[in-house]
C-alpha cells in the first residue's frame, strides 16, 4: 500500500517528512494493511477544517484529533486497485499540540497515536462503547510499543 500525505495550507510541513513516511509505513504493516493495493491517505488539516469536517460528516460539534474515512466500498471497478483510495485519515496538529501538554507527552508521540488510532479503526478496531475502547486502547498500545522498539517518537517532527 502506498501512503500519500498531504496538509491544509494553514498546517506546517511535515519535517522530516521521510521519517514519518517510515513510520507510517511500519504501521501499515502493524496493522495488518502492508500487502493491500492501494491508497492510504494521510491529511494534516487545521482547527477550523477539522470542526467543518467533524461537523459535515459526523454530526459532532467542534474539533477533534482524528477523523478516518473507510472508502474500500466505494471502489471504482474502472480504475486500478493500485491507484485507488482504500482510506482517509484526517489529523489535527492543533489538538496533538494541546493534548500533548495535556497529557505530559510530546507532539510527535500525539502525532503517531492518531495516525496509528486511525488505521486502527480501517483495521475494524472501534471505540464507541467502553469494551471497544478498551480493545482500541491496547491495540494502540501493542502498536505504539512496536514503534518505540525502532523510531524515536518523541522528536521525529518538527514543524517549521
Amino acid at each position: 500500500m502506498n501512503i500519500v500525505l498531504s496538509k491544509s495550507r494553514q498546517c506546517k510541513a511535515v519535517r522530516p517528512r521521510n521519517a514519518f513516511m517510515q513510520i507510517l509505513q511500519k504501521t501499515l504493516v502493524l496493522t495488518g494493511f502492508s500487502n493491500d493495493s492501494g491508497i492510504m491517505e494521510v491529511v494534516f488539516l487545521d482547527k477550523n477544517k477539522m470542526i467543518k469536517l467533524n461537523g459535515l460528516h459526523l454530526h459532532h460539534q467542534g474539533v477533534t484529533d482524528v477523523i478516518t474515512y473507510d472508502l474500500r466500498d466505494k471502489q471504482e471497478n474502472w480504475i486500478p486497485a493500485e491507484e485507488q483510495t482504500q482510506g482517509s485519515i484526517y489529523i489535527c496538529p492543533e489538538v496533538a499540540r494541546e493534548a500533548a501538554e495535556k497529557y505530559n507527552s510530546s507532539f510527535s508521540r500525539e502525532i503517531v497515536l492518531y495516525a496509528v488510532h486511525g488505521l486502527l479503526h480501517l483495521a475494524g478496531e472501534d471505540d464507541l462503547d467502553d469494551a471497544a475502547r478498551k480493545s482500541m486502547r491496547a491495540a494502540e498500545k501493542r502498536v505504539m510499543e512496536e514503534l518505540d522498539t525502532q523510531f524515536d517518537l518523541e522528536q521525529f517532527y518538527q514543524q517549521i
